[in-house]
């Protein structure tokens, strides 16, 4: 049995700003970020994965990523609406 991976990271707005309530999903996998921007994901699929943040009034945004099993990427940023 494959273990998921752990990402994390923070989303940031047009402005460059951290968008708190933001939704970060990632497969079935989903969190919304506090009011640092910040986002925790476990159990997230392996292999080459799209990570992607949305939020009403700041758009959408997504990074890929290479994960392995027990993989921990804690550094991700995502910018909204470019």
């Amino acid at each position: 049995m494959q273990v998921g991976a752990t990402v994390a990271g923070t989303v940031y707005g047009r402005s460059g700003a951290p968008v708190a309530g933001a939704r970060v999903e990632c497969g079935l996998v989903a969190a919304r970020t506090n009011r640092f921007g910040s986002f925790r994901l476990s159990g997230v699929p392996v292999g080459e994965v799209e990570v992607r943040a949305s939020h009403p009034e700041e758009g959408g945004g997504a990074v890929t990523v290479p994960l392995h099993s027990g993989d921990e990427v804690l550094t991700l940023q995502i910018r909204l609406g470019e």
